[in-house]
């Protein structure tokens, strides 16, 4: 109850494939960010020769290029918006 002003909004998006941002940004664009819990990722099983080099290049995306995309495009409307960041 100490935080009745807060909204917390989470948003379904692929990571692995293109386009995710467009969905991140079309999902909170009606409200003002605070703060990011960037937290998502998913593991690729198998023996690492015998999965296909493009499922691995989109966990890597996934787990890890995509959040500092998602991190700097929110970080700079909390910048533009007069919030530390």
């Amino acid at each position: 109850k100490r935080y009745l002003d807060v909204q917390i909004r989470k948003v379904g998006a692929d990571l692995s494939r293109e386009g995710y941002m467009e969905v991140i940004k079309n999902s909170t664009k009606d409200i003002s960010i605070s703060c990011v819990f960037n937290n998502a990722g998913y593991i690729t099983t198998g023996m690492f020769a015998d999965v296909p080099i493009e499922k691995h290049l989109l966990n890597l995306h996934c787990n890890s290029t995509c959040a500092v995309q998602i991190t700097h495009y929110f970080l700079n409307k909390m910048l533009d918006s007069g919030k530390k960041g």
